[in-house]
């Protein structure tokens, strides 16, 4: 995710919300928590796919994400 567009949802998750938000954005702290987790885990799991595609010599190794 981009992380400007990130630093805009954190800012946004720190306002206070209106007593008739829907229930779901009363946990959007753990939903920010889990997209910034998954985030970190994609970012991982790239980079151990371009290291195994390098390992295996393929030379194109970017058409394969």
């Amino acid at each position: 995710m981009d992380g400007k567009y990130l630093a805009e949802i954190r800012e946004r998750c720190e306002a206070d919300l209106p007593d008739v938000a829907a229930p779901v954005f009363r946990d959007r702290k753990a939903l920010l928590a889990e997209v910034e987790r998954l985030g970190k885990e994609t970012a991982t799991l790239k980079r151990a796919l371009e290291l195994a595609c390098r390992y295996h010599r393929f030379d194109d190794f970017k058409t394969v994400r």
